[in-house]
């Protein structure tokens, strides 16, 4: 006989825990922030490495390099992490479909 949710809610802490259900909710939060992490560290390497590739190749270096990098890197990073966090997971799975088949 399995439990409601709301069986679940009246269960006291100690005994959700003890039947894994919290174990599973603590274990989903950290995965969100794992890869929410993830997506934010990762943005900013990358959008450092092209907006400072991209700024060399096209200003070249001068007083000015400093300030128009750090600019040019942060409208990038207010643009890479909303397109990773909406985008990836719908590519994730897409290439979790694509080997699945195997």
């Amino acid at each position: 006989m399995s439990m409601t949710s709301r069986e679940w809610r009246g269960l006291p802490r100690a005994a959700a825990a003890a039947s894994g259900k919290g174990r599973l909710a603590r274990s989903m939060g950290s995965e969100m922030k794992r890869k929410v992490a993830f997506a934010l560290l990762m943005g900013i390497v990358t959008t450092g490495i092209i907006s400072f590739s991209l700024m060399t190749l096209n200003v070249g270096f001068s007083s000015e390099f400093p300030r128009l990098w750090l600019r040019s890197w942060a409208i990038g990073y207010a643009i890479v992490i909303p397109a990773i966090l909406l985008i990836g997971p719908r590519l994730q799975a897409q290439v979790d479909r694509l080997f699945d088949k195997d």
